[in-house]
């Protein structure tokens, strides 16, 4: 016969476990203490043993992550239109409430909305701004390769203006500082800049400073001069016409 290897335990630790309901639910329990949900009074005052302990409000929480964002200079380009395209900038300043409407003199090939970008950071360093935030990540980079490698911009379509852009950076006697922010992510600034390049855009008048299309057709490689080089891109089939290649000189 098998030995009883069952322990036992005292009566005094045992639990009754309520009987289930007649829908085979058993009861429900309430817990010992609530969360308040009034923050001015805590569960002590209550009478309640609560472990939520209320922490004073502390101003880091409530930090900007760029304290000086008013003194900036807040640039934007728009282009409206599909068949032809109408361009123009903008630029506004928090602190001074100061407003500028651009107009980017785009014609034909450099119409895009780079041109508007550019003419309003252009602009920006005209009037002396050296604190100059855009939401156009494909405006800074251009202007930081012609400030790292220019003979690689000179085939650019907007040449000219990346290197009167250059020209003035160099020409400050304070250091330029370029900000990136997020395009239509309820930025009120932004978006009120945006509404002044739109204005822009879509008036002919009213601008108070004007940028000269490159050349009068609108063609931004006029300075440059397309010769066939020597060598020629030979055939490897044997048949039809060689092409020269052309480079720009």
């Amino acid at each position: 016969m098998a030995a009883n290897t069952a322990k036992e335990y005292p009566r005094s630790s045992l639990r009754k476990i309520p009987a289930p309901r007649k829908g085979g639910h058993r009861p429900h329990h309430q817990p010992q203490y609530f969360k308040s949900r009034r923050e001015d009074v805590t569960g002590q005052e209550r009478g309640q043993n609560t472990n939520v302990h209320l922490q004073p409000w502390d101003d880091k929480q409530f930090e900007l992550k760029c304290p000086n964002w008013k003194i900036w200079a807040y640039t934007d380009g728009s282009c409206i239109g599909k068949a032809e395209n109408f361009i123009g900038a903008g630029i506004y300043c928090p602190q001074t409430k100061a407003e500028c409407y651009v107009d980017s003199g785009g014609v034909g090939l450099p119409n895009p909305n780079n041109r508007a970008e550019f003419t309003g950071i252009a602009a920006a360093l005209t009037n002396k701004y050296t604190q100059i935030a855009t939401d156009s990540a494909c405006s800074l980079s251009p202007i930081k390769k012609q400030l790292l490698f220019p003979e690689m911009q000179q085939d650019h379509i907007h040449s000219n203006l990346l290197e009167q852009i250059v020209s003035m950076m160099y020409a400050s006697p304070e250091p330029i500082c370029f900000y990136k922010v997020k395009a239509h992510s309820g930025i009120a600034v932004n978006e009120f800049v945006d509404a002044i390049a739109k204005h822009s855009a879509l008036h002919e008048g009213g601008h108070d400073m004007h940028f000269q299309p490159p050349a009068p057709d609108g063609n931004a490689y006029t300075h440059l001069y397309w010769l066939p080089a020597k060598g020629i891109d030979e055939n490897p089939s044997g048949r039809g016409t060689t092409t020269p290649r052309l480079r720009a000189l």
